[in-house]
């Protein structure tokens, strides 16, 4: 079911839908980062073969190749930068019960 959600915050003012048909991607990383002028692309990727002692060259796939305008993308890395510092505490609580329910459940050697 397609939904959308009203923003009118901080200077934005927007509706933003979201269609059924929206993608959702996943990635394990950024394989590529290249910077221009008028637009930026961003190469995502999942990995299909680690690397390993018999073959050091892991291998990966582009799951996404995202072309944005340059000043987008600046925008984008502010945000995220920003969201980082404002989520800094409970991102780290969060990291440090996951770390510790792992450790937890770990089989006694």
């Amino acid at each position: 079911m397609s939904r959308s959600i009203s923003v009118n915050e901080n200077g934005a003012n927007f509706v933003l839908d979201f269609p059924d048909s929206t993608p959702d991607n996943f990635a394990d990383g950024v394989s590529q980062l290249l910077i221009g002028w008028p637009t930026s692309k961003v190469v995502f990727h999942t990995l299909t073969q680690p690397a390993s002692k018999a073959d050091p060259q892991e291998q990966r796939q582009c799951a996404l190749r995202l072309t944005v305008p340059t000043p987008v993308l600046l925008e984008l890395a502010q945000q995220i930068v920003g969201a980082l510092a404002h989520n800094n505490q409970s991102l780290t609580e969060a990291a440090s019960k996951y770390s510790d329910n792992f450790t937890q459940a770990l089989p006694v050697a």
